[in-house]
């Protein structure tokens, strides 16, 4: 199929591997039900080598045949399928080119109640000869002998990616350096998926993590931090973010066999925490065929459908009267139900009405909105930075205004609306919100991102709309120091008052379609502080 712009994205994360790693990742994420989104569920069958086949095949024993567990891999459409060599033997010209294929390396079993140590059961040469998309590895953080996994990693890592295979390593905390609630406590798990990250994996597969936190000095950081871990999501949300910001793969276990529902009940706070999928084994396997299929088809539809708010939502073509005449093309997106829902007027980039502002239109809308991204280019866009500043210079700040205002109209008298509107905008578009809180009266509330109108085009003075603005503060175009004198012009006022944030990034740091300033962390927090000000402050 062809690449999509989300898979494009995360194979620029892993820019020095050669061609032959990236088109087993490009496999990986273009297999199964979820290809070309970015989301992954892989089928993990090591459960009998690592617990002993009584344990693991007795609740099915359909499961002792490991066909049985290519076939459900394959027919519930999950991205891959995860085993050790016999078990991949056992199957791989039968099943040959179905499903993309990983070779688990690396096992231990619960015959010595010991410290940890897997041993290396299987080779990247077994891999190739079996067609593999990958590798998998386990390391165990905590365990006495953690640093001859550490190194063997190294070394199979290394060939891997001379030979052009992707690296999966579990990274499950265990050992006498630990607690048992230690083994999945949130900052224990995102240490072990930052060690997986600095030993070169692609993929990294832990536990959802739980609130319990394990080290003391991680605790003082955390509170002092303000990072929130209150729920499964934003534990999630802090293990990805500490695997290079977003950066590499993270996938989560299913964890201890349950019921179906408190399974999927996990499995939407994995989705909503941003996790990049499941890696799901005995919750799966164990059930009847049926059930499985079942379970494993929801776990791959809440993943999808967590992107199919933003993503699949109908974006409608309207157009609108400026204020003062002139017709304004524009894309509406509306949410889902029928109630009367608060509004906002969003205000585009320098680079044009493009598939990023149609992204945040989605995202808006799915967090209940009715928005409106109005054309002030009037059909144009462009990926040509000197093209794009000189659109944006040729742009008339004050008609470009009235325009908004004309959204603004819009939105009030749709059929959807509550009659309160907002007005938010990234770059150029932050410039003009700015301007459009100057000159639009009635607004409900507004938020610029990194963006400052030309002095002589805004009287602050004439703000009544409350503002949260989010700068960056290594941006050298939007500085935070400008910020700063905004904000005491607009107080000073006293008419309105403004809330600045300020933020660890570069500016443009909320569009993930540029790698090189996108950053997960300072755009999970300003976007979830956008939403919570409008919901505030438009009902």
């Amino acid at each position: 199929m062809p690449v999509t712009d989300r898979v494009k994205q995360i194979l620029s994360y892993y820019s020095s591997e050669n061609p032959g790693t990236l088109t087993n990742l490009y496999r990986l994420l273009n297999s199964g039900q979820l290809a070309g989104t970015g989301k992954l569920v892989i089928l993990p069958v090591d459960q009998g080598f690592e617990h002993g086949p009584a344990r693991t095949f007795c609740p099915n024993p359909e499961g002792y045949d490991p066909d049985y567990h290519y076939q459900l891999a394959i027919d519930a459409g999950c991205n891959a399928y995860a085993a050790p060599l016999g078990a991949l033997e056992a199957g791989a010209a039968k099943f040959a080119g179905q499903i993309p294929l990983i070779l688990k390396l690396n096992n231990s079993d619960t015959l010595a109640k010991v410290d940890p140590c897997p041993a290396i059961t299987g080779s990247v040469e077994d891999a190739l000869r079996l067609g593999c998309v990958g590798i998998g590895y386990t390391i165990y953080p905590g365990s006495s002998l953690r640093n001859r996994m550490y190194e063997d990693l190294r070394e199979l890592t290394l060939e891997a990616k001379r030979k052009g295979l992707v690296v999966v390593t579990w990274a499950y905390p265990r050992g006498a350096g630990l607690s048992k609630a230690g083994e999945t406590a949130v900052d224990v798990c995102a240490y072990a998926a930052h060690i997986a990250a600095q030993l070169g994996s692609h993929v990294i597969k832990v536990k959802p993590p739980t609130a319990h936190i394990e080290q003391e000095e991680s605790k003082k950081a955390l509170e002092k931090a303000g990072v929130k871990l209150d729920t499964l999501a934003d534990r999630v949300r802090y293990v990805v973010q500490a695997t290079f910001n977003g950066k590499r793969i993270v996938i989560f276990s299913g964890g201890e066999s349950k019921s179906t529902e408190a399974v999927l009940d996990d499995v939407r706070e994995l989705a909503k925490g941003g996790a990049f999928g499941s890696i799901m084994g005995r919750n799966a396997f164990q059930r009847p065929r049926a059930e499985a299929l079942k379970l494993l088809n929801d776990v791959i539809s809440i993943f999808r459908n967590s992107l199919a708010k933003e993503n699949l939502m109908t974006i409608q073509h309207v157009s609108f009267l400026a204020r003062g005449g002139g017709s304004v093309d524009g894309e509406l997106a509306v949410p889902e139900g029928e109630g009367r829902v608060p509004a906002l007027v969003l205000i585009q980039e320098w680079w044009g009405l493009n598939d990023h502002i149609r992204s945040l239109i989605r995202r808006m809308a799915a967090e209940g909105f009715l928005v409106l991204a109005p054309d002030l280019y009037h059909g144009k866009s462009t990926k040509d930075p000197e093209e794009a500043s000189r659109l944006m210079n040729e742009l008339d700040t004050l008609r470009a205004v009235k325009e908004i205002g004309g959204g603004v109209d819009f939105l009030r008298t749709h059929d959807r609306s509550n009659g309160n509107v907002g007005v938010l905008g990234f770059c150029m578009g932050g410039a003009l919100t700015f301007a459009s809180a100057c000159h639009i009266e009635g607004l409900g509330a507004a938020v610029p991102f990194y963006g400052i109108p030309p002095a002589e085009k805004v009287d602050y003075t004439r703000v009544t709309a409350p503002i949260l603005a989010h700068f960056a503060s290594r941006d050298g175009w939007a500085q935070p120091e400008r910020a700063r004198e905004i904000q005491k012009q607009i107080e000073a006022a006293g008419k309105s008052t403004m809330r600045l944030e300020i933020y660890e990034a570069d500016h443009a740091f909320m569009n993930d379609t540029r790698p090189e300033v996108y950053n997960a962390e300072a755009a999970t927090l300003a976007w979830s502080r956008t939403v919570e000000f409008f919901k505030q402050h438009l009902g």
